[in-house]
């Protein structure tokens, strides 16, 4: 077991963001919900937290071809669940993920086991970080904070962008 981290050799801990589509009636959302999770355990993982899928209104109008027709959703369920997987088995979930044709759009990340979201609290954290030099090094600033507002839309793009080059 790795000390510093405190997660088993070869393992790893990831998260997973997903949307499911809104057709899938909301009594049928938990079996959804309850199927990405098996889909973790089925593959040595081991949950570590979640948040159950929620209905949302999307930013902006979402597509995602099934069979031969493209459906457009304007919102979905999101949810979330972070877990421990070998890391030798996480090609497997993703293919599986892009398999599903309730799951809209996902997000599958590498993270810490501790817990990052700030919530509420994180507006506040800006504020308290606007302008304050991280440092100097010759009297020259060597890291600022930089708070600029950002559209949803311009969030997603910049994901996707990000997801494309690591392709």
């Amino acid at each position: 077991m790795s000390t510093e981290t405190n997660i088993k050799d070869g393992f790893r801990i990831y998260e997973i963001g997903y949307i499911i589509v809104p057709t899938v009636p909301e009594e049928k959302v938990t079996g959804e919900v309850s199927s990405i999770t098996s889909l973790i355990t089925d593959h040595k993982g081991e949950v570590i937290g979640s948040e159950s899928a929620e209905k949302k209104a999307l930013a902006y109008e979402m597509i995602k071809k099934i069979g031969t027709t493209n459906h457009r959703f304007k919102e979905g369920y999101f949810g979330w669940v972070k877990f421990e997987m070998p890391q030798d088995e996480i090609a497997k979930v993703k293919v599986s993920l892009d398999a599903n044709k309730n799951v809209l759009r996902f997000l599958l990340i590498n993270t810490i086991r501790e817990n990052t979201y700030l919530g509420e609290n994180a507006k506040s954290l800006v504020r308290e970080l606007e302008g304050v030099v991280l440092g100097t090094e010759d009297g020259v600033k060597v890291a600022e904070v930089i708070v600029a507002p950002a559209s949803p839309e311009a969030i997603d793009k910049s994901i996707d962008d990000m997801v494309k080059k690591s392709e």
